[in-house]
């Protein structure tokens, strides 16, 4: 027998031991299948069904199972045979269809015992040809038999019809109406969920349950107005059948969406019946998550009820839609975290339907204090809907309460806390309190200050291109804020030196580079900034591009503030003799546009991009990020701009020796002060040549950074080989370098 097998399997010491017993018997059972009288042909199935579990290969037993079906002489055969039927995995449907023909006489043998396993039997393992061919015995089920149980699992597999033959289905509309209205509790649920699937799968079913959409308004409202604690055996925690009042309430949603009623009668009860599911206060001792589960499936009720159904009373619609709001803030009071990520994904989907934030900004504050929750899901859905709600009057007070979450101020200066939230949150509220300066923002100092303790409050890592990009954006249109934005930032660039948290931060130090140098012109003392421009060049912290970035301010310093003249020039030629080529090549080109009066326009002021509103996409399950969109190029200057230049042509030879530069081979760019010796001029290279107007409307656009920040848009070249600047090789593409004494 089966318990045998087991014991001896259970008996075995190892796995391998455990193996070679089932795989013995399997093979014994395989040669007892092949003989004409199988008198223990339901131990074998038994054992079949064990070494099945077990994870071993028995699709050759299909046919003996299918045997045991027609020949079971028992009920307990019976039951065996069909549950090794729904168990046992098969590799041929042939022999499931084999089966169809037993599975059909017991459904029609008129015993409940052998109906009931056979019709479950159908709805485990019944293929669409299966089910296809026994929907008559089902519907004769649903109509004939007189227990409960069987009716209920006949219309599972009605169900189960629906979705994979919906053409042959049109005739359980009928039984289905009136299983809907039974008084089982299993019925009446499996008759609204096969009512659903037949309205959205058959189309002429909608006739018969949109005319009945009255009555099954009541019950639902006889479900919700009943009060059994303890006396209904499907009450949970007080509410009445909160399975049975969901399922009712996806069938009306299922029949409005296909059909509006068209009776004022019906449509004000349906209203009515809404109206109270959501406006129901919580009972002492009732349970939260069920009668918020129903409250629930009736705000999406609410929110798929179409604006024709209410055409003439819209202020009806509006007040229902705002009552559905309220009933889910309140649960954001709760300490079950789902009940409280399930109200925020409905509030955010009524919201993104109605337009109406007027209920969820009186519950900002409960919102807000989700955002203090352990639970990052939760997190994310709760500043997804602070976005949503914002409006131009709580702009300011939002972004305030977002930053007072991931730093501190202090001084009018933002530090970070550590351990408030993980990188990644942080990062996402940084980006949603960067969208809400500028989509709502009315003063444009108080955009620039937010921008700004975003740009502190990033902190170290990869820098972010789009803070960047919206901060000299702003700066750039907005000529009026400079001299604001240009005390500001100088404050934080020289104090970079004193606080490491700023001098790591590259998104706030390329910002700082950027605007300073758009800003030069109003810059009395430069000697701070030059030391913090030496500090980044020769420090090991920072990228390339930042380097790169501080070659363009220090032209631009060159050219808008005559107190750095001096020392930005030095600073540049020393950058000659970098290690970095493109640096070297960079240098190289700002030092021959700087005294090239064709080149003015290079170093001249960017005109400000136009203004893209930024857009935040909302889904019920994913908030992508807002992004600024890219400033477009124009054509059209005052002044006409010069596009960066080519590539060094190969310098040829003029017979002049370049004169070395003084110095060891690497100084300190910080030590530099305005009386040091200019060194002299580079001769012997040949001018680049520039660009008209025609030839720079025919390139293609340039990365933005690059444009904003005055960067060539020149390939780097190729790194000359030490060996042959050792041995005195030649570097046609790169300038000439100094030669050390």
């Amino acid at each position: 027998t089966a318990e045998e097998l087991i014991r001896r399997v259970r008996a075995a010491k190892t796995p391998a031991q455990e193996s070679g017993i089932i795989e013995t018997e399997l093979s014994a059972i395989r040669s007892s299948f092949k003989l004409k009288e199988q008198p223990y042909i339901a131990r074998n199935v038994a054992k079949l069904i064990y070494a099945s579990m077990r994870g071993h290969q028995v699709a050759w037993g299909d046919m003996g199972i299918v045997n045991l079906c027609q020949s079971a002489k028992t009920h307990k055969e019976k039951r065996l045979a069909y549950l090794a039927l729904q168990i046992v995995p098969h590799d041929n449907p042939v022999y499931l269809k084999m089966a169809s023909n037993s599975i059909k006489v017991d459904m029609e043998s008129g015993s409940q015992y052998r109906a009931s396993i056979a019709v479950a039997a159908l709805a485990a393992v019944g293929t669409s040809e299966m089910l296809s061919e026994l929907s008559a015995s089902t519907l004769s089920l649903i109509k004939a038999t007189d227990s409960v149980y069987i009716r209920k699992k006949a219309m599972i597999v009605a169900l189960k019809t629906v979705k994979n033959t919906p053409e042959v289905c049109e005739v359980f509309t009928e039984p289905c109406n009136q299983g809907i209205m039974d008084a089982s509790h299993s019925v009446a649920l499996a008759a609204a969920q096969l009512a659903t699937q037949l309205v959205m799968n058959v189309d002429n079913s909608i006739e018969v349950f949109s005319k009945n959409i009255q009555q099954y308004s009541k019950k639902l409202q006889d479900l919700n107005n009943q009060s059994t604690f303890g006396t209904s055996e499907n009450e949970m925690g007080g509410v009445s059948d909160p399975m049975l009042q969901i399922a009712m309430l996806r069938l009306i949603q299922a029949i409005i969406q296909k059909r509006t009623p068209d009776n004022e009668f019906v449509r004000r009860q349906l209203t009515e019946t809404l109206e109270q599911i959501v406006s129901t206060q919580h009972k002492k001792g009732e349970s939260v998550p069920a009668r918020v589960s129903v409250q629930f499936e009736a705000a999406r009720v609410i929110l798929s009820l179409p604006n024709e159904m209410y055409e003439g009373n819209e202020k009806k619609l509006q007040d229902l839609r705002a009552a559905a709001a309220d009933a889910l803030t309140e649960a954001l009071d709760h300490k079950n975290q789902t009940v409280r990520y399930s109200a925020l994904a409905s509030i955010t989907e009524i919201i993104q339907r109605t337009n109406e934030t007027q209920g969820a900004q009186r519950h900002r504050a409960t919102v807000l204090q989700c955002m203090q929750e352990e639970s990052v899901t939760l997190r994310r859905r709760a500043l997804n809907l602070l976005v949503l709600i914002t409006d131009e009057e709580s702009a300011k007070p939002v972004a305030t309460q977002l930053l007072n979450l991931i730093g501190k101020c202090e001084d009018n200066r933002w530090l970070s806390v550590k351990g408030a939230l993980n990188e990644d949150m942080k990062k996402e509220i940084i980006s949603s309190v960067a969208f809400i300066a500028e989509s709502f923002s009315q003063d444009v100092q108080w955009h620039f200050d937010i921008l700004l303790a975003c740009l502190q409050l990033i902190g170290s890592g990869k820098p972010s291109d789009d803070l960047i990009r919206q901060i000299t954006a702003h700066l750039a249109r907005e000529k009026d804020l400079q001299v604001y934005a240009n005390q500001r930032l100088v404050e934080l660039f020289t104090e970079a030196l004193q606080i490491q948290y700023y001098f790591y931060n590259e998104t706030l130090m390329g910002a700082c580079l950027y605007c300073i140098g758009e800003t030069a012109g109003l810059i009395a003392d430069p000697t701070a900034i030059l030391q913090t421009i030496g500090q980044i060049i020769d420090g090991s912290v920072y990228s390339q591009n930042m380097v790169r970035y501080s070659v363009s301010t220090l032209a631009k310093l060159y050219t808008k503030c005559p107190a750095a003249k001096e020392v930005s020039k030095q600073m540049l030629q020393s950058l000659l003799q970098h290690s970095d080529a493109e640096i070297q090549q960079r240098a190289y080109e700002y030092s021959v546009a700087i005294n090239d009066p064709k080149a003015v326009g290079l170093l001249g002021a960017i005109p400000p991009p136009p203004r893209v509103t930024s857009t935040i996409i909302q889904n019920e399950y994913q908030r992508s990020v807002p992004q600024i969109s890219q400033p477009v190029q124009q054509s059209v200057q005052p002044i006409q701009p010069i596009q960066p230049i080519q590539p060094v042509k190969p310098i040829q030879p003029t017979g002049q020796p370049i004169q070395p530069m003084q110095g060891p081979q690497k100084q300190g760019f910080a030590a530099v002060v305005p009386n040091k010796p200019a060194v002299k001029p580079m001769q012997g290279p040949t001018k680049p040549t520039f660009q008209t107007q025609n030839q720079i409307n025919q390139e293609k656009p340039k990365p933005v950074m690059d444009d904003l920040l005055d960067l060539g848009s020149a390939p780097a070249p190729t790194k000359p080989n030490p060996l042959d600047d050792l041995l005195g090789g030649e570097m046609p593409t790169q300038p000439q370098q100094h030669q050390q004494p």
